[in-house]
């Protein structure tokens, strides 16, 4: 309440978790000075997962998943990994700018598609948009 007129005039949230920063180390050394931007992307993820978890033993039902441009810097393994594991779980919003890298692993699960071009938002007659 106390930041709502200036978060009006800049648009934006001010205050909040998404602004946390979360430093991770391992052997008491950062992350962030030894990891690729797709193992300090996988050790989030990891840290998401666990949330996930807790929020079913606490609540005994799982939260909706939403994840964004789910492709970066994670390789086509680990992303199917990623969303054949949670997919098990939950239901899944994710974002991709690279449809095609979505593998026949992930195509077998439940799911919707669709595309954004132009500002327009439709669903493909067809998954061949994938192929």
């Amino acid at each position: 309440k106390e930041n709502r007129i200036r978060e009006l005039h800049l648009k934006r949230s001010i205050v909040g978790p998404h602004l946390d920063y979360v430093a991770l180390e391992v052997n008491e050394t950062p992350l962030h000075q030894y990891a690729s931007a797709g193992q300090q992307r996988s050790a989030m993820l990891a840290l998401t997962l666990a949330q996930m978890r807790l929020y079913f033993e606490t609540h005994r039902d799982y939260p909706v998943f939403l994840i964004d441009d789910v492709d970066a810097e994670l390789d086509e393994n680990r992303m199917n990994h990623l969303l054949t594991t949670i997919s098990d779980n939950t239901q899944v919003f994710a974002t991709t700018t690279k449809p095609t890298l979505i593998s026949s692993q992930c195509r077998s699960l439940p799911n919707k598609l669709f595309m954004v071009e132009s500002g327009k938002i439709y669903e493909p007659e067809s998954v061949s948009v994938l192929n």
